[in-house]
């Protein structure tokens, strides 16, 4: 019987070309693996940084007074809830949703405390410019009310704090970390994720905010920090050009901060009045707050429609729409993902319209 020469030369010819194509392909996947890897570790010294700095908040909170702690505190905690979303996706790992819990509950805990510490410095600022001995007496009553409502406050603070049992939360990260929970994740497709998800409820919330309901402002100035959180994290984790628009977002939420600021010294000057006796023997101090209230909400009701509509008529709010629209549907390569590792930053976002980037502080 005769050979097909030809016949086995094409077998051959077709086994080469796999063989070829795996070769090609071992070395991707060993680069993916590997980028992987950089990112899970640098994800995991992340959490350890994180849990250590809010460690040490909360031992400053309860050892000091320091107006700086609280907020630094909270800050810090609503960081370490974004590691955990980006790491291990929004279906939380039992410790990792143990230590998220925390981190809510320390805020909650300290919220009213950092509320005090803001209004306080607004009285004390506007008893120094008060024209007349009538609303300097005015204003240090609210001032005093404020004063012994705060030392109430740490004192309950404080007692919450310390039932919470927040430092052992550096051994819980670490027994996170360890478990390996989060191995098995694409926890690039994760960070996308959360950031796809985050964008979304912000742009929820915004809607909302348009009624003018302070619930609903406030609930858009909670939404603003944690999409601006998830995207400072994409750049610790080497996304590129995201420098303009967590500037555009630190004066967003200034904006909406100082709107904040003045609901609670609203609510702080109404609390101090609604009191018959005050009422009775200070009715001069009692008009001039009324009116003052009058005019506070007022003025706050105002600046804040203003200030959304600013917003979203402002380069930067098309600049989040496009760089989140681009963040979430690009793939990184595994190139890109180890220049990542290594803290360069890698995704490009020049078809976004550019910001002005402004010098505001954090929030």
């Amino acid at each position: 019987m005769a050979i097909d020469h030809h016949h086995d030369s094409s077998a051959y010819t077709g086994g080469q070309a796999v063989n070829d194509a795996v070769d090609r392909a071992a070395p991707e996947a060993i680069a993916a693996d590997d980028q992987k890897l950089k990112r899970h570790a640098r994800l995991a010294g992340l959490l350890r940084k994180g849990l250590q700095r809010f460690v040490g908040n909360v031992a400053s909170v309860l050892t000091s007074e320091d107006r700086r702690a609280i907020h630094d505190l909270r800050v810090c905690s609503r960081r370490v809830q974004q590691i955990l979303v980006a790491t291990y996706g929004e279906t939380l790992p039992r410790r990792a949703r143990a230590i998220r819990r925390r981190m809510r509950r320390t805020r909650r805990a300290v919220g009213e405390w950092r509320s005090y510490d803001v209004v306080i410095a607004m009285l004390e600022s506007r008893l120094q410019r008060a024209r007349d001995d009538d609303h300097r007496r005015a204003w240090s009553i609210v001032l005093k009310c404020a004063e012994q409502a705060r030392h109430r406050e740490i004192r309950r603070a404080r007692r919450r704090l310390t039932r919470l049992n927040v430092f052992g939360i550096k051994d819980t990260g670490a027994l996170l970390i360890e478990s390996g929970a989060s191995r098995h994740l694409p926890t690039d497709t994760a960070s996308r994720n959360a950031i796809a998800k985050a964008h979304d409820r912000w742009c929820e919330a915004y809607a909302t905010a348009e009624s003018g309901r302070a619930e609903d402002i406030h609930a858009f100035r909670i939404r603003t920090k944690g999409l601006r959180y998830r995207i400072e994290l994409a750049r610790e984790l080497g996304t590129a050009d995201t420098k303009p628009l967590i500037e555009w977002f630190k004066k967003l939420q200034d904006d909406l901060g100082r709107w904040r600021d003045r609901i609670e010294l609203a609510r702080i000057i109404a609390s101090s009045i609604a009191d018959p006796e005050r009422l009775l023997t200070e009715s001069r101090a009692s008009i001039i707050l009324l009116t003052e209230l009058e005019r506070i909400l007022k003025r706050a009701g105002g600046e804040i429609q203003r200030q959304l509509d600013a917003a979203r008529l402002s380069p930067g709010f098309a600049q989040c729409n496009a760089w989140v629209r681009l963040y979430v549907s690009q793939v990184a390569s595994p190139q890109a993902d180890n220049e990542a590792g290594e803290g360069t930053e890698t995704i490009s976002t020049d078809a976004s319209p550019p910001i002005v980037a402004q010098n505001e502080r954090e929030s």
